[in-house]
């Protein structure tokens, strides 16, 4: 959209832009505690009764129910509410992708490194990245390799969240391609009804995670969607 485009030219364009503007910054609340989603954002024209121009379902906010209205001049009238959303469980983690994966797929692991862990019956990613303090001193101390400390580090790395993100055409595509698009790219691809701004650096933060930890010959098997499990 241009910034033309942007500028209010109506009474009634006015309220829109800021009711739209109103939703996206409560949205950005759902990180802190996802338990209300806004069920309608509605903008009237005209009296009691008249014509709304209604956006259902998009924006989630963090209390037990709320209501927001405003009127000007007795006519036009701006409406957002929600209702509680059922407690949500802990979200995955990159690890729950990549877990099973084998140790060969993080990057840097050669296959000296990939036959010393597998002979230490450490042949995942999830098995390394659980391995204790005291016996990654022992396999360090036999390896004589400080090497072995960053690669354990890697797999750690997994236990990071994945981020919520909505369903869109992203998902088809592989990671490899994601971690090579900016920000702004995403965003026109999503499209800003969609998502935010947050939401977008969010995913881009994800991306730079997989791509320190696996090689980029396993991100470019996997798609998007397979990782954003909803």
């Amino acid at each position: 959209m241009s910034e033309q485009e942007n500028i209010p030219k109506t009474m009634g364009d006015f309220v829109t832009l800021l009711i739209r503007e109103i939703s996206q910054s409560i949205s950005l609340a759902r990180y802190e505690a996802p338990l209300i989603q806004v069920q309608q954002v509605r903008v009237r024209f005209g009296e009691e009764g008249g014509s709304d121009s209604v956006i259902e379902n998009r924006y989630p906010f963090m209390a037990n129910g709320w209501d927001v209205e405003m009127e000007l001049d007795g006519k036009l009238q701006a409406r957002l509410y929600g209702k509680p959303l059922p407690p949500i469980p802990p979200k995955h983690a990159l690890l729950d992708i990549f877990g099973d994966h084998p140790v060969s797929h993080i990057k840097g692991v050669n296959t000296n490194w990939a036959s010393f862990l597998q002979g230490h019956k450490v042949e995942t990613i999830g098995s390394l990245a659980a391995i204790s303090g005291a016996a990654l001193q022992v396999l360090a101390r036999e390896r004589r390799s400080v090497t072995l400390w960053e690669i354990h580090g890697k797999a750690r790395l997994l236990t990071s969240e994945v981020p919520f993100f909505p369903s869109s055409s992203l998902d088809a595509e592989n990671l490899y391609a994601i971690l090579k698009m900016a920000p702004d790219g995403l965003l026109d691809r999503v499209g800003i009804h969609k998502t935010s701004m947050a939401e977008i650096q969010r995913l881009s933060d994800t991306m730079e995670i997989l791509a320190i930890v696996v090689d980029s010959k396993v991100l470019k098997t996997v798609q998007l969607g397979d990782l954003l499990i909803r």
